[in-house]
């Protein structure tokens, strides 16, 4: 199959090359997109929707302040966006399907051992090397990558369509926490999200990734091209002087970390509010339901409007989340308000993608995903302990919604002045 290039392969963004009876009627990009699907349901269920279930009885057993187990869950994240930029040159350089199945049974023992942690300590440390390290290899950096690679002109509703997986994690993993914290325990369930990841995570990404849709004759479609790839100092130079790419940092850091933030305390603010647990739950639930349904038109915004809309959208919708938060305290309020919420990041992760994709290209896009995350670990990570702090400081949650609220008030100037407004704009930008 002649060409290499994306633009030249579009009967191959939905078709690939046939492998069987089964390829023959489903596209192979299609296959690409419902096993990321899978990947981002799978990350998410196995830790972003079940920490702030599991933390309950994690703080118990540790004897540790809210304060010290989110400073625990934000060195998880602080590592992961150090390791950004290293995954997104292993993404840009080497298969996907090597990186993806040695991240997933990295990620597999991790669970095995954080199941042992016997202090806020040793558990700290456990989650930075394996969490930290291994949950990206199969999240969002890699399968947007993977969807960056087949996909060029529907490529906003593919991410939003791969990462609804996190949605309907978000749907399912809060009621199951909360029964699996109840019957197996904290330690009892990492150890079965261990034998998932190595079981059945790590041998289906083996079997089934493949690179790109076709590849030059002689070479493996599952091997980056040779010679395709832009000289990492020029790309990342091109990043440090770029106005939008900072607007971006600014924009999408805050908004990583406050989803980061209130995905850990806002089922602990539920029942803080009174609410019992499976009431909470279900409020998780709803949020994460909108979310899900909202993914699509978001990617459709995205394709139609530009991301810079998109940006300012997502932004308004989460400032009406968090004031909604702090105003809330009856059972009916708090599921309007959790409804909004889930509209409020739906498409978060497919944005920064699609933004990335077209400010610096497809071959340069796992060290510009990379950047931004490390860029604006600062912003994002800070969050999670600071709604902790606020919380043991005040002994409420309020304080800390109406502090989130009034940066995100501030950044959606910053964001309007520096986000391009259009894709002619983005390419001008990078030239």
């Amino acid at each position: 199959m002649g060409g290499s290039s994306i633009g030249e392969n579009r009967r191959d963004e939905l078709g690939g090359r046939p492998c069987g009876r089964l390829a023959a009627s489903v596209p192979y990009g299609h296959r690409m997109a419902a096993l990321a699907f899978f990947l981002s349901f799978t990350s998410g269920a196995l830790y972003l929707y079940s920490r702030g279930i599991f933390v309950r009885d994690q703080i118990v057993d540790f004897e540790a302040s809210r304060t010290e187990i989110s400073l625990a869950f934000a060195a998880v994240q602080v590592v992961g966006f150090m390791f950004a930029p290293i995954l997104g040159h292993l993404l840009d350089r080497y298969p996907i399907r090597n990186v993806m199945t040695v991240g997933a049974a990295w990620l597999g023992c991790g669970f095995f051992v954080m199941s042992t942690a016997a202090s806020v300590r040793e558990f700290a440390l456990m989650s930075v090397a394996f969490i930290g390290l291994g949950s990206s290899t199969i999240g969002a950096s890699a399968n947007s990558k993977l969807m960056v690679n087949w996909f060029d002109r529907h490529r906003g509703m593919a991410l939003s369509v791969s990462i609804m997986g996190y949605s309907i994690a978000g749907m399912a993993m809060a009621p199951v926490a909360v029964y699996l914290l109840d019957t197996l325990g904290w330690r009892g369930a990492y150890v079965l999200f261990g034998a998932i990841c190595l079981l059945v995570v790590a041998p289906v990404v083996a079997l089934t990734v493949r690179q790109r849709p076709s590849a030059p004759a002689g070479q493996s479609a599952d091997t980056p091209a040779a010679g395709r790839v832009p000289d990492s100092r020029v790309m990342y130079r091109t990043f440090a002087k770029s106005a939008p790419f900072w607007g971006a940092v600014i924009a999408f850091g805050l908004m990583t970390g406050v989803q980061a933030g209130l995905n850990l305390h806002l089922f602990l603010h539920y029942t803080e509010l009174g609410l019992d647990e499976y009431a909470a739950a279900s409020i998780l639930t709803v949020s994460a339901a909108f979310g899900l349904a909202c993914k699509p038109l978001f990617g459709a915004l995205i394709d139609r409007c530009g991301a810079r809309t998109a940006i300012l959208t997502m932004m308004a919708c989460c400032s009406t989340a968090l004031l909604g938060f702090a105003l809330a305290s009856s059972h009916a309020l708090l599921f309007v308000a959790g409804a909004w919420y889930g509209l409020a990041f739906a498409g978060l992760m497919p944005l920064q993608a699609e933004y990335l994709s077209r400010l610096f290209g497809e071959r340069a896009f796992g060290r510009a995903f990379g950047s931004l995350r490390l860029c604006s670990f600062p912003l994002a990570v800070a969050c999670t302990p600071l709604i902790g702090h606020v919380y043991d400081r005040s002994g409420s949650y309020v304080p800390a919604f109406y502090i989130l609220l009034a940066l995100f008030l501030g950044i959606t100037a910053i964001a309007w002045l520096s986000i391009p407004t259009s894709r002619r704009d983005a390419l001008r930008s990078r030239q």
